[in-house]
This record gives C-alpha cells, structure tokens and sequence, in this order.
C-alpha cells in the first residue's frame, strides 16, 4: 500500500496526518493510475480477440480458395464473410450494451 506524502517522515521527526487534500490527492493518482492500468489491459484483450478473429478468418478464407466443388462452382463467393472494420463494430456495439 502507498502512503501519502509526508505522512511518515524521518525517524528523527515525528510523523504527520496529512491533511484532507494530500489524502484526496493521494487517493486521486492512485485510483486514476489504477484505471488507466485497467483500461489498457482491456484494451489490449479486446485487440487481441478482434485479430484472433480476424486471423482465423483469413486462414479459413485462404485454405480452400480455390477449389471448387464437383460442378465447377465456386461456394466461397456465396458467403458472405464480414470485414474486419464490421467486425470492430459489432463488437464495440455489444460492448456499449453491456
């Protein structure tokens, strides 16, 4: 746990309280740290989701390109495959909702 500036000072003085706006202040940094801290992290999880997905996608894409089935016909222009920008989208939409 941190301690507040100038709450414990040197052994040859007494120690201090710190006052309401040190305390606040103390408290302010160390919440806002631990959020920015926070944020990255879930902002680092959700980047890594998106181009896992994104990853697959593309192996899945490139793996039968070009075959075809008994006919000739080619079912991979039937299916519609999303972008990576709509799948950014869906996905900050659900997360606006929950």
């Amino acid at each position: 746990a941190l301690i507040p500036p100038g709450y414990v000072s040197s052994q040859n003085q007494k120690a201090r309280t710190p006052d309401k706006g040190e305390m606040w202040h103390h408290l302010l940094v160390k919440t806002t740290s631990s959020l920015w801290s926070d944020l990255a992290a879930i902002q680092e999880s959700e980047l890594d989701i998106l181009n896992s997905g994104n990853n697959k996608n593309n192996t899945a894409m490139n793996c039968d390109e070009d075959e075809d089935d008994e006919d000739g016909n080619d079912h991979d222009t039937e299916i519609n495959k999303p972008s990576y920008d709509e799948m950014l989208k869906s996905f900050e939409t659900i997360r606006r909702t929950v």
